[in-house]
C-alpha cells in the first residue's frame, strides 16, 4: 500500500497555515512569545547550518553578524531617522559586506583554525559594540521603535512577519541545497580536494555561502531587535554563537528540518528546566553528549534513520557535483 504524502511544494503553505492558526488563535502571551523566539532562532540556525552542515565551515562567531542587523537598523532608524525598509536593508546588506571583506581571508583556514578565527572576529564585534559608547550607547542600550506603514504601528503584524521571514528562509534553503550549487556545497564538506579536481570552484562557493549565511543572520538581528525593542551588546556575545551552534548539533547538521528542530528545542527546554535551574549547564552538557555518542547527525538522523549508521556516499556522486556547479 502507498503511502498518502503530500507534494513537496504544498508543504511551505501547510507550514504556513499551521503558524497563523496558532497565531490567530493562541493568544496567551507567553505561548506568542515562544512562537516568535522558535521563528527568530529557527533564521539563525538555519543560516548557519547552511555554513556548517552544507558547506562543512564553522562558526564560533556567528552573533557577530547577528549583532551587527541588530545596530545597524536601529542606529539608522533612530539617529538618522531611516524608513525602516531602507534601515532593515542596509543593515542585511552590512552583514553580508562584512562578511565579505573578513570571509576571503578566514576561509583560508579550515578546522580549529577558523574555529578560533570566526571567534575572534565574534569577539572584537562585541568589543566594539561596548567601547563605541558614543554610537552604541554601550550597555545603556538602544530603545528601538516599532516599525510604522503610513503611520501605523505594526504590533501584532510583527507575529506573522517574522513567522513568515521564517519560514521563506526555510524554503529558500531548502531550494537551494537541493540545487545544482547546493551539492556543489555538500561536496566541498565532504572533501574540498575532491570538490576542486571535479571542477568546483570551491574559494568562491565558501565566500558566497559566508555572505549568504550572514545576510540572513544579521536579518535576524533586525527581527530581533524590533520584537524586543531594546538591545544591548551582552545579548550577543560568545555564549550566543554557541547556543546557535548547539541548536544547528543537536537538530543534525546538514538538514534544514533539523536547524529548525534543534531551535525549538533549545527554546523550549528552559522553561522545562525552571526548577533545575542549578544544573542547566549539566543537563545541556549530557543531552550534547549523549547526542553526539547515540544520534550523531541529530534529531533529524534520529527521526529518518534512527540509530543506524547514514549509508555511504555513491561513487561517482564529485562528478555529478561538478557538473550541477558547472552547469
Amino acid at each position: 500500500m502507498k503511502s498518502l504524502s503530500l507534494p513537496r511544494s504544498l508543504l511551505p503553505l501547510l507550514q504556513l497555515a499551521v503558524v497563523v492558526a496558532l497565531l490567530v488563535f493562541v493568544r496567551d502571551p507567553y505561548l506568542v512569545h515562544i512562537i516568535q523566539q522558535v521563528s527568530l532562532y529557527s533564521i539563525l540556525a538555519l543560516s548557519l547550518n547552511l555554513l556548517y552542515g552544507y558547506t562543512g565551515q564553522i562558526s564560533l562567531g556567528h552573533a557577530a553578524f547577528y549583532a551587527l542587523g541588530a545596530y545597524v537598523s536601529a542606529i539608522l532608524e533612530t539617529r538618522f531617522n531611516w524608513p525602516f525598509p531602507a534601515a532593515w536593508a542596509a543593515a542585511v546588506l552590512a552583514g553580508g559586506g562584512l562578511a565579505l571583506v573578513v570571509g576571503v581571508p578566514i576561509l583560508r583556514l579550515r578546522g580549529h583554525y577558523l574555529a578560533m578565527a570566526t571567534l575572534a572576529l565574534g569577539l572584537i564585534v562585541n568589543t566594539v559594540l561596548v567601547e563605541m559608547q558614543d554610537i552604541t550607547l554601550g550597555y545603556v542600550g538602544i530603545f528601538v521603535p516599532t516599525p510604522k506603514i503610513m503611520g501605523q504601528a505594526l504590533y501584532e503584524a510583527q507575529e506573522y512577519l517574522l513567522a513568515g521571514t521564517a519560514i521563506v528562509t526555510f524554503v529558500l534553503f531548502q531550494n537551494l541545497v537541493h540545487s545544482r550549487p547546493g551539492r556543489a556545497l555538500q561536496a566541498i564538506r565532504e572533501d574540498e580536494a575532491v570538490a576542486a579536481a571535479a571542477g568546483v570552484d570551491v574559494a568562491r562557493y565558501k565566500a558566497v555561502v559566508f555572505t549568504i549565511s550572514a545576510m540572513f543572520a544579521a536579518l535576524a538581528g533586525v527581527w530581533y531587535a524590533h520584537i524586543t525593542r531594546m538591545i544591548t551588546p551582552d545579548v550577543f556575545g560568545l555564549s550566543e554563537s554557541i547556543l546557535i551552534l548547539l541548536m544547528v548539533v543537536l537538530g543534525g547538521a546538514g538538514s534544514n528540518w533539523g536547524a529548525v528542530a534543534g531551535a525549538a528545542l533549545l527554546v523550549l527546554l528552559p522553561a522545562f528546566l525552571q526548577n533545575f535551574s542549578d544544573y542547566a549547564t549539566l543537563i545541556y552538557a549530557v543531552l550534547v553528549t549523549l547526542v553526539l555518542i547515540f544520534a550523531p547527525r541529530g534529531l533529524a538522523g534520529l527521526a529518518s534513520r534512527g540509530f543506524r549508521r547514514p549509508k555511504e556516499v555513491p561513487e561517482g556522486a564529485e562528478r555529478e557535483v561538478a557538473r550541477a556547479a558547472q552547469g
